[in-house]
């Protein structure tokens, strides 16, 4: 159940920063545009643009770890015994939640500090940084949670078979 939630939760990401990619894709090229044609870019066009890259990226942080799809060496896995291999699996489960634990405190810890004075970025216009750093924690704890179940139920296998 918890499960289900969670892959909902992260395709719901997903699906916000696909419109929030192809509006961010409409404010670019309405700025080239109007750079090129009447000499007149949108003001704070590039500073939005280069926040929204973070939030999209740690958004789809959780749904690209839900389907498989970060990229992974295997290179030496792929030789190792089957049992072997469960235990490195199980050891890189264990180190991924230890260090999003970690990314999710330190990050947490930032985007309140940024939320708590309103931090902005200075340049044409003053473009918001704190929704960038409230969305890194967002998208670290999601991912941490599937990994968290991916454990649990890892470990459930590795006793049965035992």
């Amino acid at each position: 159940m918890i499960e289900k939630m969670i892959n909902r939760l992260a395709k719901g990401l997903l699906d916000i920063s696909s419109l929030w990619l192809f509006g961010i894709m409409l404010l670019v090229g309405t700025d080239v545009f109007l750079r090129y044609t009447f000499d007149s870019p949108i003001s704070g066009a590039l500073e939005i643009s280069e926040q929204t890259v973070v939030i999209l990226t740690f958004l789809c942080f959780a749904y690209t770890a839900i389907e498989n799809r970060h990229i992974r060496t295997i290179a030496v896995i792929t030789r190792l015994p089957p049992s072997f291999r469960s235990l490195a699996d199980f050891l890189a489960l264990f180190m991924m939640i230890l260090l999003l634990t970690l990314m999710v405190w330190q990050t947490s810890k930032e985007a309140w500090e940024s939320f708590s004075i309103r931090e902005v970025r200075m340049g044409i216009i003053s473009v918001p940084i704190y929704p960038t750093k409230i969305a890194i924690p967002i998208g670290l704890f999601i991912a941490w949670i599937h990994y968290l179940l991916a454990f649990i139920t890892q470990f459930k296998a590795a006793r049965k078979t035992k």
